[in-house]
């Protein structure tokens, strides 16, 4: 199911390739933005080409780790979806000591049976989108080693036209 903004946008993107135009942000834009070790809250702004710890990485790249079953986790509700990703709907912005970290840590850990090794892969809707890049630094946080921010997102994927699926879970907030 799509919700009103994503129909949208579809329909500019439509438009736009029918046109010879981009149809998507470069997933390797550099827009000179610093990469600090800290959650970031303007959440829809450009983001940095890194996440200190871990590893930013390309629809290609996606597309060649996606064989040794990384646990991929998506912080945009877009339905369907890259196959086998999991909707994290906790809070991405705040500390990285707060309630949501511990949250997470939980979460994660049953997910990955508690190999901190395990590739995770994170991913929002665009190049434009810090909750991705936030959820992958508090994976690092938490001690995981292999973290892989997917800065392209599901605009990316979409664009290059790549198998979609319905979200294979949800980690949802505690009551």
């Amino acid at each position: 199911m799509h919700s009103a903004n994503a129909e949208v946008e579809t329909s500019v993107a439509e438009g736009m390739r029918r046109a010879g135009l981009r149809d998507h942000l470069d997933e390797r834009a550099d827009f000179h933005i610093a990469s600090g070790g800290y959650l970031r809250d303007a959440v829809n702004t450009p983001t940095p080409t890194e996440v200190p710890g871990g590893t930013t990485i390309d629809t290609e790249q996606l597309v060649q780790l996606l064989p040794g079953k990384p646990l991929i986790l998506t912080t945009t509700a877009d339905n369907p979806t890259i196959p086998g990703a999991i909707l994290v709907n906790l809070q991405t912005t705040g500390t990285l000591t707060d309630q949501w970290q511990v949250a997470l840590g939980k979460l994660v850990s049953l997910a990955t049976g508690g190999d901190k090794q395990r590739p995770i892969a994170t991913f929002a809707w665009s190049v434009n989108r810090w909750p991705a890049r936030n959820l992958a630094l508090r994976l690092i946080t938490l001690g995981y080693t292999n973290v892989y921010w997917y800065r392209g997102g599901w605009e990316a994927w979409d664009a290059h036209d790549l198998p979609k699926a319905p979200l294979a879970g949800q980690f949802l907030p505690p009551h």
